[in-house]
């Protein structure tokens, strides 16, 4: 339905030709219902994103034409109604063919000129594209463990790989944000495990434990470092006369943010194979490889052409910390995409806390660098005489001039002038 050109000859068609005219050359799906949600109206996109024709669909309650989540308890038209204004919504429909499409609402009242509510318009947009991209990015989140640049990091998912064939109790360890869950979601796709829960003991802090591995084949206990201490002797003991989880492909993962839990029979038990993610601030070589797997993504999704960073931006997303790690990452390449208006991010379309940031680190370097190359000049560009006036080691030194981009040219004076 994209890049259509209608050809209307108007002086020969009708005013209300015309409106249907226009109805059935947009892209989006457009259908009408009459106060007892029977369609009265089904245009060209309708039919194609339904797979329903227009003579199927006349005359049907919506509802069983589309046969959406919102339908039984979420209506959205039936909330236009009640609330007497616009209202948009997210979910999906079953096409023809038994295809869950994913869709974006908008839903308009038609009155009459005695100001009479007579049907409701929804105007409806295929996001099924949107919805593969989105899974894209969480795959960029499964990416900052499995494809990290970090050498500790790839060492650690190697014997994770190793490991998971003959393991079904893990631990795992990372601060907010690191991808936890993403990574427990990667396990359940490698042992082949689709029935599953995740609970976290933030908000839950009892578990029907034999219920829950009668009706799952997996589940994610989240928070650990929450955990009670009546629901940590329940668990202890639960777990000890588990002994069937191996026969029956059962798979259980303890995570927390931190390692906190005392060295104790409970924490051995649930220590069958401890996995550590290693924060974002620790893995500087992963930010610009995930910045531009999200910025690749998100450029999609919204619809724009942006090739990538200025150095600026780059150093500016090194240079910070990120405490919510990969989650806020994502957050801040998303925002900056939405905020730039250019071919390439710059320093300008991140958060203001990040330039902050940057500028202050920025200054530090500059007055460091300025010192440096004062001290060199004084000592003739000797690298060793310069180390010991500035009173660092010799390593240190080297250090900061590799940091900071100093090339010192050639010195003919030695330490012992």
């Amino acid at each position: 339905m994209k890049n259509v050109i209608v050809l209307f000859d108007i002086q020969n068609i009708s005013s209300p030709d015309i409106g249907s005219l226009l109805l059935n050359s947009v892209s989006d799906g457009i259908y009408a219902v009459d106060m007892d949600f029977k369609i009265i109206f089904f245009n060209k996109a309708a039919e194609h994103i339904t797979g329903v024709s227009e003579k199927e669909a006349m005359g049907k309650k919506c509802y069983d034409v589309f046969r959406s989540n919102m339908c039984i308890n979420n209506c959205p038209i039936r909330e236009t109604l009640e609330k007497n204004e616009c209202t948009k919504r997210h979910g999906y429909i079953i096409d023809s063919s038994g295809n869950k499409v994913f869709i974006s609402v908008s839903n308009v009242l038609i009155k009459n000129l005695s100001n009479e509510i007579v049907s409701v318009a929804q105007v409806f947009r295929d996001q099924s594209e949107i919805m593969a991209l989105r899974e894209e990015i969480l795959k960029v989140e499964e990416d900052f463990c499995f494809k990290s640049k970090n050498l500790l990091m790839q060492k650690s998912f190697s014997f994770l790989k190793s490991a998971l064939p003959n393991t079904n109790k893990l631990y795992i360890i990372g601060e907010q944000g690191t991808g936890k869950s993403a990574l427990f979601k990667w396990i359940l796709k490698s042992k082949g495990i689709k029935n599953f829960a995740e609970f976290s003991l933030k908000t839950v802090k009892d578990l029907n434990l034999e219920r829950i591995f009668s009706d799952f084949n997996a589940v994610h206990i989240m928070d650990m470092d929450y955990i009670t201490k009546d629901f940590k002797a329940k668990l202890s003991n639960f777990l000890k006369k588990l002994s069937n989880l191996d026969e029956n492909n059962k798979l259980i993962i303890f995570s927390s943010s931190e390692d906190c839990l005392p060295r104790d029979e409970f924490y051995f038990i649930i220590n069958e194979f401890r996995f550590e993610i290693i924060p974002l601030r620790f893995r500087k070589e992963d930010i610009i490889f995930c910045a531009e797997s999200f910025l690749f993504h998100f450029s999609k999704i919204y619809d724009k052409k942006i090739s990538g960073f200025t150095q600026n931006a780059i150093n500016a997303l090194n240079s910070y910390d990120y405490p919510e790690n990969i989650e806020e990452l994502r957050n801040i390449i998303e925002r900056a995409i939405l905020m730039c208006s250019e071919e390439i991010i710059d320093v300008a379309h991140l958060p203001e806390y990040i330039q902050k940031d940057f500028n202050i680190k920025e200054g530090v370097n500059h007055k460091e660098k300025e010192i440096i190359l004062n001290a060199l000049k004084k000592n003739g560009f000797n690298r060793d005489l310069t180390a010991k006036d500035l009173g660092l080691t010799r390593s240190t030194f080297f250090r900061k001039l590799k940091r900071l981009e100093i090339v010192v040219p050639r010195s003919n004076r030695s330490i012992k002038d």
